[in-house]
């Protein structure tokens, strides 16, 4: 004998929008990390050759 399940449906939809929004966050840390390492090497690049990086 089974226990019923109670607002199953809801439950599961808030786990996929929390999973959803995990991914999206991690995505998103990433991509900024991505960004700022860019502009940063950008904005050093002239400097590499001259022995101050």
């Amino acid at each position: 004998m089974s226990l019923p399940q109670k607002d199953s449906g809801y439950f599961s939809f808030v786990s996929l929008l929390l999973g959803v929004a995990a991914v999206a966050t991690t995505l998103a840390y990433f991509g900024w990390k991505l960004y700022s390492e860019h502009q940063h090497n950008e904005k050093w690049k002239d400097y590499n050759d001259c022995g101050l990086a």
